[in-house]
């Protein structure tokens, strides 16, 4: 799928909390370098999803805190991650800012992201709020996943 063609299926479209029976207030475009990955529109669950870890973690664009818990902040500059999937699969990462991994689904409505330096953050996988490429939630950036690709993995 190509940026233009996600970007006109997001453009303008309004998103259901799953707690929630009304329609959200906002609609969102996809900018420069995103790509749709997923969105209630478009249920087309990835098989994985490709991260980049920033410890210098951000808001995500599109998950708002009913739909992600990982948020802004300085996160540890290199730590340890633990995710399990939806299969009970533990998943384990060594991570230093710049690094990249990808975590393997099928996936939970929520990833939850154990730190071994204490702690944890939860993203939306379920594609019931937009997943995409390019958005960055927390110190995950997102950079791969389905047809999407925004980022040098290295």
């Amino acid at each position: 799928m190509s940026l233009a063609t996600s970007q006109a299926k997001l453009r303008g479209q309004r998103f259901l909390h799953s707690n929630d029976s009304t329609e959200d207030d906002y609609s969102f475009e996809l900018s420069e370098g995103q790509c749709e990955i997923c969105s209630k529109q478009n249920k087309n669950k990835p098989d994985s999803i490709t991260i980049e870890y920033d410890v210098q973690g951000q808001d995500s664009q599109f998950q708002d805190s009913n739909f992600a818990s990982c948020g802004a902040g300085v996160f540890p500059s290199s730590t340890t991650i633990f995710v399990t999937n939806k299969n009970s699969d533990d998943q384990r990462f060594d991570v230093a800012g710049g690094s990249f991994f990808t975590i393997e689904g099928p996936f939970n409505a929520e990833t939850v992201f154990s730190f071994s330096n204490d702690g944890e953050c939860y993203f939306h996988t379920s594609c019931s709020a937009p997943l995409v490429a390019g958005d960055q939630l927390g110190p995950f950036k997102i950079v791969g996943g389905n047809d999407c690709n925004v980022g040098e993995v290295e």
